[in-house]
């Protein structure tokens, strides 16, 4: 994922575009599947940001994707939630943008309240002593998914770099 992820061009409304709308597609997909984890915080503050941001940036509506079947609630919350340490890398990217619009819509890569997530994941996976096989499959399904995401998203618009 990150190899396509690098070759968008984050700074341009089209590149950006793209990625936001991959994002949220896979996140719509997934999100039951996190939400299944209530001893884990809440990942549903995420997709209001992307929403928001979205917005700002004029993109299509996310691509419709259905979830792996027997995806692991673990793998999925790892991608995600594991997600936000680069969120921060990707948000310096955009920060770089001579576009004032898409430096306008970071609200989702900027949040830093979801770093929670990744710190509560660690913590609970400590204490897995079992399934440990189907959460690293569950993980490489979600990073499947997000790669079939964006996959779809450039399929509509190649112009995206």
């Amino acid at each position: 994922m990150d190899g396509a992820v690098s070759a968008l061009d984050l700074t341009s409304r089209s590149g950006y575009r793209a990625f936001l709308r991959a994002q949220a597609g896979a996140l719509d997909a997934i999100a039951p599947t996190c939400a299944r984890l209530t001893e884990l915080p809440s990942l549903s503050r995420l997709r209001p940001l992307l929403t928001l941001d979205m917005a700002t940036i004029g993109a299509a509506p996310a691509p419709r994707l259905d979830a792996p079947v027997g995806l692991h609630p673990m793998g999925a919350y790892y991608v995600v939630a594991g997600s936000r340490l680069g969120a921060q890398v990707l948000a310096r990217r955009v920060a770089e943008s001579g576009d004032k619009t898409v430096r306008a819509a970071t609200r989702y890569l900027a949040d830093r309240r979801a770093l929670d997530a990744w710190r509560a994941w660690l913590a609970a996976s400590e204490a897995v002593t079992e399934n440990a096989d189907a959460i690293v499959e569950g993980a490489e399904a979600t990073f499947a998914l997000y790669e079939r995401a964006l996959a779809a998203v450039l399929e509509e618009v190649p112009e995206h770099a």
